[in-house]
């Protein structure tokens, strides 16, 4: 079970989200087991003849009290008792070479060197220590605490250590003096701090994973570790530039640093890591152009430096990485695409969105015939070159938020596409009837533009599920050819577009709002409105950035509710308010939520016209949502929670803590929201909600619902 939640964490962490997990308790707890006995160790019952084999039976004796150190733990209670750890000593057991995850090396003086352990709770007991002859230490996906002992610097021969997946705390000094290790994986833990520059002594390391940390300084001595493969720092909190010393880790193949905050720019001394097949620096703060020396990296296959904010051209010089398949360079402030980035002929995927490229799309780009993804999203392109259909691998093509006009009749010839985007461009007039020659589409997106009139040909599309029409001029009304599209499961349209469609399509009308492009959350600004919890603010549009008044929070949260339900909440009193007029359309709304607490109306005054605060969305949805459960006692988590009451606080803390949602045999919990910034964590109490902002806290608030 242990194993599965982590391997969920890790799918979560590499999505960009933060789940906080908790397995389901399902089991009965089991009988607790008796201790064993050490002396079993030297009489014959769990080593043959230990006068032999002295070595194996001081083993024995020391799993033998590592055993009874985590069967004693309560958490370990609910282990079958047949199984594991706790079934060592019994049975079919009895023998030290039988027991489950126990490795004797056959020799003519056998010693353990492998120990494997699954499924088992609490710190880490001191006499692991005592195991001198181990080599291979494995206690990953459990759910060990507290720090490392430092009594593990006893284990010398140790050549690979994995303690991936628990909730260690804490870096022994001592750890460095195991010198033979040539794998460490520490990832997934809880350990903070700067890396200790000690870890430079373990000169022997070939792999080093730390991801899924809060390490907060990456020190210049880890140049030191030379013979090192892989080196993963991801998903920490480290600070600073890059130390240019990283260039002297020459055997390095993979270099894992993305989603920390490092700062700086990308040094170009990290050209000399020649032997470098993947590199993800992404997800950073990192600044300037992208230096020209990185194309000496000629053995890259992947190369990551999205979502940072590198600014300039790209560097033609990048054309010499031959060895490319994937190239993401989306979310920085890039200026030009260089014709030569057509010579990396080897990439399957080119992401280059929400970028600052301008002018037309070079026709050279048509070279790259193995690409099957290209995602050109967010820029100011103005023109897709007829050459386009030379590269008849595509299966995505995404141009959505540029400034196109019109499409090359040659687009048709990609007859493998199976996402077409060009949602938020200048597209005018018909829509080109060749587009029904890609008859392998499944998503056609073609919203905010200047459409004027769908043609017949589009039922031809007969593989598409998902289509995207709204907020475009269309004349008249959409034509029930549509009706051919059996396989549609989303059909996207604004208030204002007229539809006769049989039944059988409209059910299946998904919203679109015209001015939610920019938002940031228009996935969920999409999902609520298709869940009736918004209507809009009128004429197709939701005024993403417009605060929340009260009277709009509390229409909101009454249509949430009656969603998760599935049924309108009981009727309440008549309570009036001193500043509500009898006919307000919000009048019932508000009744509702004073009578059951879900608002406030102080001396009879319900001020609808309130900007409704980040404070205020805690209250609200602790209140209508019994699934978002404020703790017992505020745990003081948001550091800028000084002054608000404390109903506020535990309120922020349980959105933060997030909502549970059942995965095969765990339970992860989704943040409702994960703050207003990280470091230091804080929640901007007193900051206003804006409508957009208001759509993602439904969103996951509502997160069982969610429609993938």
């Amino acid at each position: 079970m242990n194993r599965t939640r982590l391997l969920i964490s890790m799918a979560l962490a590499a999505a960009g989200l933060t789940a906080l997990l908790a397995l389901p308790s399902t089991a009965q707890d089991s009988p607790a087991v008796p201790d064993l006995n050490p002396a079993d160790c030297s009489n014959g019952t769990f080593v043959t003849n230990p006068s032999a084999n002295p070595g194996l039976a001081a083993d024995c004796r020391a799993l033998v009290a590592v055993r009874n150190h985590w069967t004693r733990h309560p958490g370990n209670a609910s282990l079958p008792i047949n199984e594991g750890l706790r079934a060592w000593g019994y049975g079919d057991t009895t023998d030290i070479t039988s027991w489950d995850g126990v490795d004797v090396e056959p020799h003519l003086h056998p010693r353990v060197n492998g120990l494997f352990l699954w499924d088992i709770s609490g710190t880490i007991p001191p006499e692991l220590s005592q195991l001198t002859n181990l080599k291979r230490l494995t206690l990953g996906g459990n759910e060990l605490t507290g720090p490392i002992p430092p009594e593990i610097s006893q284990l010398t021969n140790l050549k690979r250590l994995d303690l991936a997946g628990n909730q260690l705390t804490e870096l022994p000094p001592e750890l460095f003096r195991l010198t033979n290790l040539e794998e460490l994986d520490l990832s997934h833990n809880q350990l903070t701090g700067p890396i200790p520059p000690e870890i430079s002594q373990l000169t022997n390391l070939k792999r080093l994973d730390l991801l899924g940390n809060q390490l907060t300084k990456l020190p210049p001595k880890i140049g030191q570790l030379t013979h090192l493969n892989e080196l993963l720092l991801n998903f920490n909190e480290l600070t600073g530039t890059i130390p240019s010393e990283i260039s002297q880790l020459t055997n390095l193949k993979l270099l894992f640093l993305h989603n920390n905050e490092l700062t700086g720019r990308i040094p170009p001394e990290i050209s000399q890591l020649t032997n470098l097949e993947w590199l993800n620096l992404n997800d950073n703060q990192l600044t300037g152009p992208i230096p020209p020396e990185i194309s000496q990296l000629t053995n890259l296959t992947q190369l990551n430096l999205n979502d940072n904010q590198l600014t300039g051209p790209i560097p033609p010089e990048i054309s010499r990485l031959t060895n490319l398949t994937q190239l993401y360079l989306n979310n920085n402030q890039l200026t030009e695409l260089p014709p030569e980035i057509s010579r990396l002929t080897n990439l399957g995927i080119l992401n280059l969105s929400n970028n600052q490229l301008t002018g037309p799309i070079p026709p050279e780009i048509s070279r790259l015939t193995n690409l099957q993804w290209l995602v050109l999203y967010g820029n100011q392109l103005t023109e897709l070159p007829p050459e386009i259909s030379q590269i008849n691998n595509l299966t995505q093509l995404n141009l959505g938020d540029n400034q196109l006009t019109e499409l090359p009749p040659e687009l048709s010839r990609l007859t493998n596409l199976r996402i077409l985007i060009l949602d938020n461009n200048q597209l005018t007039g018909p829509i080109p009837p060749e587009i029904s020659r890609l008859t392998n589409l499944t998503q056609l997106y073609l919203n905010d533009n200047q459409l004027t009139e769908l043609p017949p040909e589009l039922s031809q599309l007969t593989n598409l599920k998902r289509l995207g029409l709204g907020c475009n001029p269309l004349t008249g009304s959409i034509p029930a050819d549509l009706s051919g599209l059996t396989n549609l499961e989303r059909l996207y349209l604004d208030s204002n577009q007229t539809t006769e469609l049989v039944p059988r399509i409209s059910h299946k009308i998904w919203p679109v709002f015209c001015d939610d492009d920019d938002s940031g959350h228009i996935g969920a600004i999409q999902q609520i409105a298709r869940w009736g919890i918004t209507l809009g603010c009128g004429n197709s549009r939701f005024c993403p950035g417009d605060a929340i008044t009260r009277s709009q929070m509390v229409a909101f949260l009454h249509r949430a509710v009656t969603y998760r339900s599935e049924k309108e909440p009981a009727p309440t009193s008549e309570e009036t308010f001193d500043d509500v007029d009898e006919d307000a359309w919000y009048r019932p709304y508000a009744q509702w939520a004073v009578a059951a607490g879900v608002m406030k109306a102080p001396d009879g005054r319900f001020n609808p016209g309130g900007v409704v605060t980040r404070a205020d969305m805690a209250e609200m949805l602790t209140a209508a949502f019994d699934h978002i459960t404020p703790p017992a006692e505020a745990q003081g988590i948001f550091t800028d929670m000084e002054g608000q009451p404390d109903r506020v606080v535990r309120a922020a803390e349980a959105l933060r803590a997030g909502v549970p949602w059942p995965i095969a045999d765990s339970v992860i919990h989704i943040p409702v929201t994960q703050g207003c910034a990280q470091h230091p964590l804080r929640y901007c109490p007193n900051q206003p909600v804006t409508r957009a902002q208001m759509a993602s806290f439904f969103h996951r608030a509502l997160v069982r619902h969610i429609e993938l």
